[in-house]
């Protein structure tokens, strides 16, 4: 009986030692899926800094007359990822003086494109959050008459204005940095429109106050959304300054 327990537990430690090995295989780096190595850091901070030569050097030759209205043409092709790479190298390695200026003035450039880019992206921003006036259209028979409610009638007047705006805005159509400068560029006119269509914040408060039961309507409802629109983030940094 003894000899019997014996044999089992080594067979039972055998094949723990089995199923741990047969693990540890499988964990092994020659069975994992190889990396493909990332476009090097040090690589673009040498370009920035004038060194070497290829498709880095040339790309970073064309900030040195760049024209922030015509991109050039070979920064109109980059990629949104990629220009968020040359904005993180850092300066080269044991810059000499005019490297480190070089750079400092190439980094100017890319700054302005970062800066560009972010604006873009708060164009798309308000175009997301837009998109549900499109098919607006309020109505104005069980509303309270202009005479009666002038927060109503304001309200309801940018609510036809938010909604053709909606209609007109154009989509993002592309990942690459020229077109999509050239897609926010074209949303600017639209937002001086929306902003100029902003409700003053007495009337939200005045349809509440004085004609609670109208706020409580299907076009009640999506017309205090219209007023609440131009309070979220998007549309306060988008009407920044305006």
């Amino acid at each position: 009986m003894l000899v019997r327990r014996e044999v089992r537990r080594v067979a039972e430690l055998l094949a723990l030692l089995f199923s741990m090995s047969g693990s540890l295989a499988a964990a092994s780096p020659r069975d994992k899926p190889k990396r493909v190595p990332a476009e090097s850091s040090g690589e673009i901070s040498a370009a920035l800094c004038g060194r070497g030569r290829g498709g880095h050097a040339k790309l970073a030759s064309t900030l040195d007359e760049f024209d922030p209205i015509a991109l050039p043409a070979t920064w109109r092709e980059v990629e949104i990822d990629k220009l968020q790479r040359w904005l993180d190298a850092p300066i080269c390695h044991g810059a000499s003086v005019p490297e480190a200026k070089l750079y400092n003035s190439r980094r100017m450039v890319l700054d302005e494109l970062g800066r560009r880019l972010e604006r873009a992206k708060v164009t798309e921003q308000i175009g997301t959050a837009l998109a549900r006036f499109r098919d607006l259209r309020p109505r104005s028979d069980e509303w309270p008459s202009s005479s009666e409610c002038g927060g109503c009638a304001a309200l309801r007047s940018s609510a036809a204005r938010v909604a053709d705006v909606a209609s007109r805005w154009p989509p993002r159509t592309s990942t690459k940095l020229g077109a999509r400068l050239g897609e926010a560029a074209k949303r600017e006119s639209l937002i001086a429109e929306l902003c100029a269509a902003k409700p003053s914040p007495g009337a939200r408060e005045e349809i509440e106050r004085r004609f609670r039961y109208y706020s409580w309507t299907a076009d009640g409802i999506r017309l205090l959304e219209v007023a609440a629109f131009f309070e979220q983030p998007e549309s306060v940094a988008g009407c920044q300054g305006r």
